[in-house]
């Protein structure tokens, strides 16, 4: 718990030295030709000093523990680069090529810091659905933070005042007689428009916008504007997004209904100056309308944006998760032999040259077993192929469990298995092929021949030579077993 805190601690200190370092102070190199140089190391330093005051305090603590310690190494660089620009004369970076070399390694630590802090970012949780989150649950203006404060800061900043609300309410007679007529010329010189015809699409359509706009008009003379008035305009601002109606005709719509709304007004009321403040109450009162549909319009949009990067980053995780399976997977394949599950020829050779370069290492042994089915040409041509890669699979799955898990096992070749055993002596080995012999036998009434080498601790042989001599130790034993065997058969012909 300590260790994580001092990590990030540093990773904060090195952080914030780089977000504070001015560039500025880079010392100058000697003569005219250093003059771009110091240019290239200022630019290089400017760009480290943006990128890690782009790293928020959240960045670090989401960092899991070996992205820390990677940052770390990238700012204790950077940081030794910027103190070796700002030493002056022979301690300095006096020549040109110098001071190169440290704008390069400065942008060589920017670009890790990039891809470090961008991937850990694309690693980071996705956002928690939890169940306060979802919008059914809360009121439009609640979702958009919009109380009963905001909403008359709104008021107040337009001007709409108590008194505008009265001279609105005072005109909805006048309104209300020719309100029918209203609706009727909103729609047709909307439905004049192609792209809302388009969207408009049939006459049961036509009919409830129609609806709509006569309730909307009568509220707009009521003369309450609460919180259901500005839930109302906050519906009709989603209504109108979800449908694909672009603010430009929204705007269009808005300025045909206030010209015809003022033309009933002008037309109506008869002392010109009560005309001209009703007037003027009304285009606050659309004014504030507008920006509350917009409001749902940029909420909508960058709902719209967030659930697109949480998808984006779903997306990017699932291939990111299919290509790393599939290269384990064909990872493994280059190394296994499909028949028996153990590594193949060239993967073995490649562990055994560690574990010997590892037993050089540690002056320790190693044992190097060897083997070969006795007879397996025969077992395939009588019994078939068939039986013989039973035989193999079986044998593959004898060796797996019997070794350990630092035990190197391979088939590398026909009926030839090889195994390498760490920190064991020939006699190791030797235990080793007994069992094997013993259980082949009886389930599988096969002989196995077998060589062994050690290797190690003092000398210790390249994998070709350790190879060849194991190869010639079972041969060597399949020949004294064989000349074994036809000595018990003569023996028994001859008592006979």
């Amino acid at each position: 718990m300590t260790r994580h805190t001092d990590a990030r601690s540093v990773a904060r200190e090195f952080v914030h030295r780089i977000q504070n370092f001015d560039p500025d102070c880079i010392v100058p190199g000697q003569g005219s030709a250093s003059r771009s140089t110091d240019r290239t190391a200022v630019d290089a330093a400017l760009r480290a000093v943006r990128l890690f005051r782009r790293v928020a305090p959240p960045d670090l603590e989401a960092l899991p523990l070996p992205d820390v310690a990677a940052l770390v190494e990238i700012g204790r660089r950077l940081w030794a680069t910027f103190e070796a620009l700002r030493k002056p004369g022979p301690d300095g970076p006096a020549s040109t090529r110098g001071r190169l070399e440290l704008a390069d390694e400065i942008q060589h630590g920017c670009r890790e810091a990039e891809i470090l802090i961008g991937e850990s970012r694309l690693r980071a949780p996705l956002p928690d659905t939890d169940a306060n989150d979802n919008p059914t649950s809360r009121s439009l203006a609640e979702q958009l933070e919009l109380n009963e404060f905001e909403v008359e800061r709104r008021k107040e900043l337009l001007g709409f005042t108590p008194a505008d609300g009265a001279l609105l309410r005072a005109a909805q007679p006048l309104v209300l007689e020719h309100i029918d007529t209203l609706v009727g010329d909103f729609y047709r010189a909307q439905t004049a428009i192609p792209e809302i015809a388009l969207r408009i699409g049939d006459s049961t359509t036509l009919q409830r916008l129609e609806a709509a706009q006569r309730a909307y008009v009568i509220e707009l003379f009521g003369g309450e504007y609460d919180g259901e008035y500005v839930d109302n305009r906050l519906r009709i601002g989603l209504v109108h997004k979800r449908i694909g109606v672009a603010p430009k005709l929204y705007l269009s719509a808005a300025k045909i209904l206030r010209d015809m709304i003022r033309a009933v007004l002008e037309a109506g009321i008869a002392d010109r100056p009560t005309a001209r403040a009703t007037i003027d109450a009304l285009d606050k009162l659309l004014t504030l309308d507008a920006g509350l549909v917009f409001d749902t319009y940029i909420r909508s949009s960058m709902a719209e944006l967030e659930n697109a990067k949480v998808q984006a980053i779903r997306y990017a995780r699932e291939v990111e998760d299919r290509a790393e399976r599939r290269s384990r997977e064909l990872a493994q394949l280059s190394r296994t032999d499909s028949l028996t599950g153990l590594l193949n020829r060239g993967a073995f050779r490649f562990e055994l040259r560690r574990e010997l370069a590892r037993a050089r290492r540690l002056s320790a042994p190693l044992t190097l077993v060897y083997l070969d089915v006795d007879g397996f040409k025969q077992i395939n041509d009588s019994q078939g192929h068939r039986r013989g890669d039973d035989v193999l699979r079986r044998i593959g799955r004898e060796i797996a469990a019997m070794t350990r898990e630092v035990d190197v096992c391979s088939r590398i070749g026909g009926d030839e298995f090889c195994l390498a055993l760490p920190n064991s002596q020939v006699g190791g080995g030797q235990h080793f092929v007994d069992r094997l012999r013993s259980r082949a036998g009886s389930g599988l009434a096969v002989e196995i021949s077998a060589g062994i080498v050690q290797a190690g601790p003092q000398d210790i042989p390249g994998v070709d030579e350790l190879i060849e001599l194991a190869d010639r130790a079972m041969y060597e034993d399949k020949r004294r077993r064989r000349d074994t065997r036809i000595e018990a058969v003569d023996r028994d012909g001859f008592a006979d």
